[in-house]
């Protein structure tokens, strides 16, 4: 029996399919040279400086999730070059100093150099300082720098006390701004992370009084009365007790805001919102023209 053609056919089958082989490797290999050389790229662009130095050198701005990195020089200028198209988190980072992270930076043309916003790196020791230099802006008025400086606490020093005032901090300060509708979320969010924390008081207190501002009285009413329950040594108890009453005027419930000042006055007798209670509940009565009782209550 004749076994040439048999092994012919054997020869061809394997000639081809090495090249096959070879073709699809070369399509794929040539696919993705052709790939890398067309991907548009850009640069990023900025500037980190470490707090209280005038060398800044040796800081690494890395692209995370990547092997792009630049390195500042001694102004603290970098550039990270030949970025591809997307969106990225860029990480400052330099031993002994807070981490850094910007999101959201964007590459969207080739070509092109993309500015970063400046970064200031503060060293890891220095969270009471930072704290202390936060504060003092606050007082003076530069609330917004004031703000950055306690985010930039909440950011590198997580968990700490520090960082857990600066939350308060923040959110009082957005209070006194007016900002009532970001107030109720940042305090009920600090109620619900922190519920043990000895700033809960203060924080009660100032969320009843947001929840006056926005006009949630019946809300008000039971925080402030939750705060005085739970807290009722703590100094802004007699104030928190006095704001429940002139709530429950705001409701035309008198009745309820004479109780409510008479707990006061019997509570906290020295405390200065003592008078205002009594002047209140005479006040009450004189617009109610009942002028006896208004004249008994005012003689108080």
């Amino acid at each position: 029996m004749n076994k040439f053609p048999k092994i012919v056919k054997a020869l061809q089958l394997s000639v081809f399919l090495i090249l096959s082989i070879l073709f699809m490797q070369n399509s794929i290999y040539g696919q993705s040279v052709l790939n890398t050389g067309l991907i548009p790229t850009g640069s990023f662009s900025g500037k980190v400086i470490m707090d209280q130095q005038s060398i800044h050198s040796g800081i690494y701005i890395y692209v995370e999730g990547t092997s792009f990195v630049g390195v500042t020089d001694a102004n603290g200028n970098y550039v990270i070059s030949n970025v591809p198209y997307g969106t990225y988190t860029l990480t400052a980072q330099k031993e002994n100093y807070t981490i850094v992270k910007l999101d959201n930076q964007k590459i969207e043309s080739a070509g092109t150099v993309v500015p970063v916003n400046n970064i200031t790196l503060y060293p890891t020791e220095s969270a009471e300082q930072l704290f202390t230099n936060a504060v003092r802006k606050s007082t003076k008025g530069y609330d917004d720098a004031a703000i950055v400086d306690f985010q930039n606490i909440i950011n590198n020093f997580p968990g700490t006390e520090l960082a857990i005032e600066s939350e308060y901090r923040i959110a009082f300060i957005h209070y006194t701004e007016d900002k009532f509708t970001t107030v109720k979320t940042e305090f009920e969010n600090f109620l619900a992370s922190y519920p043990s924390n000895p700033l809960v008081p203060l924080v009660r207190y100032w969320l009843g009084k947001t929840k006056i501002a926005l006009e949630d009285y019946s809300g008000a009413i039971s925080t402030l009365e939750l705060m005085v329950s739970q807290d009722s040594t703590h100094q802004k108890a007699p104030e928190a007790r006095y704001n429940i009453a002139r709530t429950y005027e705001k409701l035309s419930n008198n009745s309820a805001a004479i109780n409510e000042y008479k707990k006061l006055i019997n509570s906290y007798p020295s405390h200065r919102r003592a008078a205002d209670a009594q002047y209140n509940i005479g006040a009450i009565y004189l617009a109610d023209e009942n002028y006896n009782t208004a004249i008994v209550e005012f003689q108080k």
